[in-house]
């Protein structure tokens, strides 16, 4: 065998090593790539979710604002009934205070 032909063999070699090392590190570089979309993906699911979640919340608390509104003006008079009690209890508490005994 040729010196030549031993240099050549061992460029060969050398090169194959070195395509093999490079690939590594190109799957590495683009499994990493993967991981860090699949990251940023459950990420922005999470937000969308939680987004989804306080519209749903702040439906419910207006629906249930709505519905007490709707109560208040359909029930003036237990409203009524409510402010005739205080203020009994305000005058009788007033007439015990200023009262002698």
């Amino acid at each position: 065998m040729r010196s030549t032909d031993r240099v050549n063999e061992y460029y060969a070699k050398k090169s194959k090593q070195d395509k093999a090392m490079f690939s590594e590190k190109l799957k590495k570089v683009q499994d990493d790539d993967d991981v860090k979309k699949k990251a940023q993906h459950q990420q922005d699911s999470i937000i969308e979710m939680m987004k989804m979640l306080m519209r749903d919340a702040q439906d419910r608390a207006d629906k249930q604002l709505d519905d007490a509104v709707k109560q208040a003006t359909v029930q003036p008079a237990v409203w009524l009934r409510i402010q005739r009690c205080t203020s009994y209890e305000r005058r009788w508490r007033n007439w015990r205070t200023n009262s002698t005994i």
